[in-house]
Protein backbone atom coordinates (compact mmCIF):
# COMPACT_ATOMS: atom_id res chain seq x y z
CA UNK A 1 0.00 0.00 0.00
CA UNK A 2 1.69 3.39 -1.32
CA UNK A 3 -1.23 5.43 -0.12
CA UNK A 4 -0.74 8.18 2.53
CA UNK A 5 -2.27 7.76 5.96
CA UNK A 6 -5.53 9.51 5.40
CA UNK A 7 -5.82 7.88 2.21
CA UNK A 8 -4.76 4.40 3.61
CA UNK A 9 -7.40 5.25 6.54
CA UNK A 10 -10.56 6.29 4.34
CA UNK A 11 -9.65 2.70 2.09
CA UNK A 12 -9.70 0.54 5.26
CA UNK A 13 -12.66 2.07 6.44
CA UNK A 14 -14.94 1.39 2.92
CA UNK A 15 -13.11 -1.87 3.01
CA UNK A 16 -14.85 -2.55 6.52
CA UNK A 17 -17.95 -1.37 5.62
CA UNK A 18 -18.28 -3.42 2.64
CA UNK A 19 -18.05 -6.62 4.71
CA UNK A 20 -20.58 -8.14 5.98
CA UNK A 21 -19.50 -7.80 9.26
CA UNK A 22 -19.51 -3.87 8.66
CA UNK A 23 -23.18 -4.21 6.90
CA UNK A 24 -24.52 -5.98 9.65
CA UNK A 25 -23.24 -3.51 12.30
CA UNK A 26 -24.19 -0.60 9.82
CA UNK A 27 -27.93 -2.05 9.15
CA UNK A 28 -28.55 -2.64 12.79
CA UNK A 29 -27.36 1.11 13.95
CA UNK A 30 -29.66 2.80 11.60
CA UNK A 31 -32.62 0.56 12.69
CA UNK A 32 -32.49 1.72 16.68
CA UNK A 33 -31.66 5.53 15.69
CA UNK A 34 -34.83 5.35 13.44
CA UNK A 35 -36.76 3.77 16.15
CA UNK A 36 -35.98 6.14 18.74
CA UNK A 37 -35.32 3.91 21.42
CA UNK A 38 -32.29 3.73 23.25
CA UNK A 39 -30.96 5.84 20.33
CA UNK A 40 -28.41 8.05 21.74
CA UNK A 41 -26.49 5.16 23.34
CA UNK A 42 -26.72 3.04 20.64
CA UNK A 43 -24.99 6.05 18.32
CA UNK A 44 -22.27 7.18 21.29
CA UNK A 45 -21.47 3.48 20.86
CA UNK A 46 -21.18 3.09 16.85
CA UNK A 47 -19.28 6.46 17.26
CA UNK A 48 -16.43 4.96 19.53
CA UNK A 49 -16.21 2.30 17.84
CA UNK A 50 -16.04 3.97 14.55
CA UNK A 51 -13.26 5.94 16.41
CA UNK A 52 -11.16 2.93 17.15
CA UNK A 53 -11.18 1.53 14.14
CA UNK A 54 -9.71 4.90 12.42
CA UNK A 55 -7.35 4.94 15.40
CA UNK A 56 -6.59 1.40 14.35
CA UNK A 57 -6.18 1.69 11.12
CA UNK A 58 -3.80 5.20 11.34
CA UNK A 59 -1.71 3.34 13.76
CA UNK A 60 -1.31 -0.03 11.19
CA UNK A 61 -0.51 2.55 8.07
CA UNK A 62 3.14 3.08 9.46
CA UNK A 63 4.28 -0.88 9.11
CA UNK A 64 1.78 -1.59 6.21
CA UNK A 65 3.83 1.26 4.03
CA UNK A 66 7.13 0.47 5.13
CA UNK A 67 6.79 -3.35 3.87
CA UNK A 68 4.78 -2.42 0.84
CA UNK A 69 8.13 0.18 0.15
CA UNK A 70 10.39 -1.97 1.76
CA UNK A 71 9.42 -5.03 -0.92
CA UNK A 72 9.36 -2.56 -4.09
CA UNK A 73 12.92 -1.20 -3.05
CA UNK A 74 13.99 -4.47 -2.24
CA UNK A 75 12.89 -5.88 -5.79
CA UNK A 76 14.74 -2.69 -7.40
CA UNK A 77 18.38 -3.60 -6.05
CA UNK A 78 17.94 -7.01 -7.33
CA UNK A 79 16.48 -5.88 -10.70
CA UNK A 80 19.25 -3.10 -11.15
CA UNK A 81 21.98 -3.69 -9.04
CA UNK A 82 21.87 -7.74 -7.68
CA UNK A 83 21.71 -8.76 -11.25
CA UNK A 84 25.50 -7.70 -12.03
CA UNK A 85 27.23 -9.95 -9.46
CA UNK A 86 28.16 -12.45 -11.55
CA UNK A 87 30.37 -15.81 -10.45
CA UNK A 88 33.50 -14.53 -12.34
CA UNK A 89 33.23 -11.54 -10.53
CA UNK A 90 33.05 -13.28 -7.41
CA UNK A 91 36.89 -14.74 -8.11
CA UNK A 92 38.19 -10.78 -7.99
CA UNK A 93 36.63 -9.85 -4.41
CA UNK A 94 38.70 -9.11 -1.43
CA UNK A 95 38.99 -11.95 0.92
CA UNK A 96 37.09 -14.56 -0.99
CA UNK A 97 38.86 -17.53 -2.40
CA UNK A 98 35.94 -19.45 -4.23
CA UNK A 99 37.47 -22.94 -5.97
CA UNK A 100 37.06 -23.50 -9.56
CA UNK A 101 34.97 -25.83 -8.85
CA UNK A 102 32.41 -23.55 -6.87
CA UNK A 103 32.90 -21.07 -10.18
CA UNK A 104 31.78 -23.45 -11.84
CA UNK A 105 28.85 -24.72 -9.41
CA UNK A 106 27.75 -21.21 -9.45
CA UNK A 107 27.90 -20.59 -12.82
CA UNK A 108 25.68 -23.65 -13.81
CA UNK A 109 23.05 -22.75 -10.75
CA UNK A 110 19.39 -23.79 -11.86
CA UNK A 111 17.29 -23.10 -8.57
CA UNK A 112 13.05 -21.73 -8.92
CA UNK A 113 14.16 -19.67 -5.59
CA UNK A 114 17.77 -17.87 -6.67
CA UNK A 115 18.85 -16.26 -9.72
CA UNK A 116 22.82 -16.83 -9.81
CA UNK A 117 23.37 -13.63 -8.90
CA UNK A 118 21.41 -14.53 -5.50
CA UNK A 119 23.46 -17.88 -5.26
CA UNK A 120 26.76 -16.16 -6.08
CA UNK A 121 25.93 -13.86 -3.01
CA UNK A 122 25.10 -16.28 -0.74
CA UNK A 123 28.01 -18.41 -1.12
CA UNK A 124 30.38 -14.41 -0.58
CA UNK A 125 28.21 -14.80 2.40
CA UNK A 126 29.53 -18.38 3.55
CA UNK A 127 32.81 -17.41 2.96
CA UNK A 128 33.26 -14.25 5.16
CA UNK A 129 30.70 -15.89 7.48
CA UNK A 130 33.21 -18.99 8.13
CA UNK A 131 36.52 -16.42 7.76
CA UNK A 132 34.74 -14.02 10.36
CA UNK A 133 33.68 -16.67 13.06
CA UNK A 134 37.24 -18.35 13.27
CA UNK A 135 38.61 -14.79 13.54
CA UNK A 136 36.18 -14.47 16.61
CA UNK A 137 37.21 -17.93 17.89
CA UNK A 138 41.01 -17.37 17.61
CA UNK A 139 40.44 -14.11 19.57
CA UNK A 140 38.67 -15.82 22.34
CA UNK A 141 35.38 -14.34 21.68
CA UNK A 142 31.80 -16.07 20.13
CA UNK A 143 30.43 -16.12 23.93
CA UNK A 144 29.11 -19.51 25.74
CA UNK A 145 28.22 -22.53 23.03
CA UNK A 146 24.88 -23.17 22.81
CA UNK A 147 25.76 -26.70 23.71
CA UNK A 148 26.82 -25.61 27.14
CA UNK A 149 23.87 -23.84 27.64
CA UNK A 150 20.72 -26.04 26.26
CA UNK A 151 19.69 -29.17 27.44
CA UNK A 152 21.22 -32.18 26.49
CA UNK A 153 19.42 -33.16 22.70
CA UNK A 154 17.53 -30.14 22.61
CA UNK A 155 17.74 -28.03 19.42
CA UNK A 156 18.79 -24.02 19.08
CA UNK A 157 15.42 -22.79 17.43
CA UNK A 158 17.95 -19.52 16.80
CA UNK A 159 20.53 -21.90 14.90
CA UNK A 160 21.40 -20.66 11.50
CA UNK A 161 21.81 -22.77 8.50
CA UNK A 162 25.62 -24.06 7.73
CA UNK A 163 26.19 -23.17 5.06
CA UNK A 164 23.59 -20.29 4.45
CA UNK A 165 20.68 -21.50 2.18
CA UNK A 166 18.40 -18.64 2.16
CA UNK A 167 18.24 -14.54 3.40
CA UNK A 168 15.98 -14.50 5.92
CA UNK A 169 16.24 -17.28 8.39
CA UNK A 170 19.67 -17.46 7.99
CA UNK A 171 20.48 -13.81 8.68
CA UNK A 172 18.41 -12.88 11.08
CA UNK A 173 20.02 -13.83 13.91
CA UNK A 174 22.71 -11.57 13.05
CA UNK A 175 25.77 -13.56 13.47
CA UNK A 176 26.62 -13.91 9.46
CA UNK A 177 26.26 -10.35 8.94
CA UNK A 178 28.41 -9.27 12.08
CA UNK A 179 31.01 -12.27 10.79
CA UNK A 180 30.97 -10.74 7.25
CA UNK A 181 32.00 -7.07 8.79
CA UNK A 182 34.33 -9.19 11.08
CA UNK A 183 36.15 -10.23 7.89
CA UNK A 184 36.29 -7.23 6.50
CA UNK A 185 37.34 -5.10 9.44
CA UNK A 186 38.70 -7.59 11.55
CA UNK A 187 39.94 -4.68 14.21
CA UNK A 188 36.02 -4.66 14.94
CA UNK A 189 36.71 -7.75 17.15
CA UNK A 190 39.15 -5.99 19.55
CA UNK A 191 37.89 -5.64 23.04
CA UNK A 192 36.00 -1.92 23.43
CA UNK A 193 34.65 -2.42 19.90
CA UNK A 194 31.16 -3.21 18.64
CA UNK A 195 31.76 -6.69 17.16
CA UNK A 196 33.66 -8.25 20.45
CA UNK A 197 29.85 -8.78 22.03
CA UNK A 198 28.99 -10.56 19.35
CA UNK A 199 27.72 -14.27 20.10
CA UNK A 200 28.33 -17.06 17.87
CA UNK A 201 25.75 -19.34 18.90
CA UNK A 202 22.90 -17.69 19.78
CA UNK A 203 19.63 -19.43 22.00
CA UNK A 204 16.79 -16.36 22.44
CA UNK A 205 15.91 -13.37 20.98
CA UNK A 206 17.70 -10.92 23.37
CA UNK A 207 20.96 -12.60 21.68
CA UNK A 208 20.19 -12.47 18.65
CA UNK A 209 19.05 -9.15 19.49
CA UNK A 210 22.42 -8.36 21.11
CA UNK A 211 24.19 -9.17 17.65
CA UNK A 212 21.76 -6.57 15.61
CA UNK A 213 22.85 -4.37 17.88
CA UNK A 214 26.46 -5.00 17.86
CA UNK A 215 26.53 -4.94 13.73
CA UNK A 216 24.87 -2.12 13.55
CA UNK A 217 27.23 -0.21 16.19
CA UNK A 218 29.96 -1.22 14.13
CA UNK A 219 28.72 -0.15 10.48
CA UNK A 220 27.87 3.36 12.17
CA UNK A 221 31.75 3.41 13.63
CA UNK A 222 32.70 2.26 10.24
CA UNK A 223 30.95 4.96 8.46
Amino acid sequence: FFLGREDYTRFREKEFLASDQGEASGAAGHTVIMSGSGSTSTFSMAHGQALHRRHQFEREHHSVSLSAWSAVLLQTLKLFMLNRVTPKQFRGLPGAAPTAQTIRALSNARSNIYTTAECTLLQWLNEHTLRGSNLTLAGGGGGVPAADMLPAGQENPFRHNDPLVNFDMDLSNGVALCMTVASHAPAQLLPGKPLNSVILEPIDESQCLNNLRALMASLRELG
